[in-house]
């Protein structure tokens, strides 16, 4: 594996967007229960989080290394990476 300090995994979360809906709703729609070594991995997730709400077309947009949106519908997909920590797991 690469240098501790790059250590990156990534998480999927779709959340309710626009209309009266995201008053009726807080917080996630789905959500991963595990991380994701890839993005690629993590975006197939959020895929198939979309497929059980009904499917539909999902518009993808990179914002930056870290994050990825996908909309769909009134819904968005965050695919989004995070740092592990530093060290070795506490004991």
């Amino acid at each position: 594996m690469s240098d501790q300090s790059s250590r990156r995994v990534w998480w999927v979360q779709v959340v309710q967007a626009g209309g009266a809906a995201i008053r009726e709703a807080f917080g996630a729609v789905r959500i991963s229960e595990r991380l994701h070594w890839t993005q690629r991995e993590a975006r197939a997730e959020g895929e198939r989080f979309v497929a059980e709400l009904g499917g539909g077309e999902i518009r993808w947009e990179v914002v930056d290394d870290a994050c990825t949106i996908g909309r769909f519908r009134n819904h968005a997909i965050m695919v989004r990476s995070i740092a592990l920590p530093l060290g070795e797991p506490p004991a």
